[in-house]
């Protein structure tokens, strides 16, 4: 499987983020647990992710490069991904409960 969608970074530290996010009325709601593997070929990252009580997920990117997702795309499947996943894996998560 795979999933698809934009995403902005930042860097904080933990405390930070979760003082942030506390104060803008968010709460806790679950915790994704996964363990990921990295592997990178040239100018593609390739994350391997393995999230406890969903199963294996793989994620490619191009830093940077948003014009390459279909070259993205065709190596997901090249490595027996079935198609894009738009939702987050707290999202997939919340949806089993």
């Amino acid at each position: 499987m795979g999933k698809s969608r934009e995403e902005i970074e930042v860097e904080v530290s933990d405390g930070e983020i979760q003082e942030l996010l506390l104060r803008l009325g968010f709460r806790e709601v679950a915790t994704v647990k996964k363990r990921r593997r990295l592997y990178r070929v040239g100018d593609v990252l390739l994350s391997l992710d393995d999230v406890e009580g969903l199963g294996l997920f793989a994620e490619a990117e191009v830093r940077g490069d948003l014009n390459r997702e279909e070259d993205l795309l065709d190596l997901l499947k090249k490595l027996g991904g079935g198609e894009p996943i738009r939702k987050s894996y707290l999202e997939m998560l919340i949806a089993t409960l």
